[in-house]
């Protein structure tokens, strides 16, 4: 349990990095050179090691995503020690008894040979229908985690709502999963608002656990006609390079 004197460091360290990025207009995690360290460090230490080296670079991306979008002192807070407390969860979805990429390809497209089965789930829309990975086996998804409370989440949304439009006809869907802890309350509002095209459900406890605990968000996945997760991003996306992916893996 942290304690006070936990609270005063980690509000004097927040304090710290936004007096130091006030004066930039933007900031953008790049995600992929991040998940390449990852991977290489991964390689190269113990499995105990690697945890913390996660943990310390999601701390890094995370704390640099919500300077980025300036929210509340609160909500950075939030979101720092929120990255702190599940991001070992990430690590051992990401590398426990999966086959690792070479250096060669970490942080990028996962080569097929590599590639792991996306864990499935079962949830339902606000209409009640079913939304799961299995149900799109032969196409290619995009699975995001995201929020409403989530400034770089919001960003994306309207890319994922062009990817919608762009890539359906060529088997291609985004499936949203939500982690507002208010359910419909917030989420029915914004895909109404930000007129979401695309197939969007309630995360539950259970399904973020299959992904490693999804400690942060936005979090998102390109997932290949075979069911398999051909890249992962942590932070906010880079428009250009996720079409990218999406276009070599529908090609595939």
């Amino acid at each position: 349990m942290a304690t006070r004197n936990d609270d005063l460091d980690l509000g004097r360290w927040t304090d710290a990095k936004l007096a130091q990025l006030e004066e930039r207009e933007s900031r953008q995690v790049d995600a992929a050179r991040a998940f390449a360290r990852f991977r290489q460090r991964s390689q190269r230490h113990t499995h105990r090691t690697t945890r913390w080296a996660v943990a310390a670079t999601l701390v890094a991306m995370t704390g640099a995503g919500v300077m980025a979008f300036p929210p509340a002192h609160a909500l950075a807070e939030r979101c720092i020690a929120a990255c702190v407390d599940q991001s070992h969860r990430l690590g051992t979805w990401l590398w426990d008894d999966r086959p690792s990429a070479s250096s060669d390809h970490a942080g990028a497209m996962l080569p097929k040979a590599t590639r792991s089965a996306a864990p499935d789930f079962s949830l339902v829309d606000r209409s009640g229908h079913s939304v799961s990975i299995s149900a799109h086996r032969g196409e290619v998804v995009l699975l995001n985690f995201w929020a409403t409370w989530c400034s770089p989440c919001k960003r994306e949304v309207p890319w994922l709502v062009e990817f919608q439009s762009k890539y359906k006809d060529r088997g291609f869907t985004v499936l949203g999963l939500s982690l507002d802890t208010d359910g419909w309350t917030s989420v029915a509002q914004y895909i109404d608002d930000a007129r979401i095209n695309y197939p969007v459900a309630l995360a539950t406890d259970e399904v973020t656990a299959l992904y490693g605990g999804v400690g942060a968000v936005p979090m998102t996945l390109v997932i290949d006609r075979e069911g398999r997760v051909a890249a992962l991003h942590l932070g906010l996306l880079n428009k250009d390079e996720i079409e990218a992916e999406i276009v070599k893996v529908l090609e595939k």
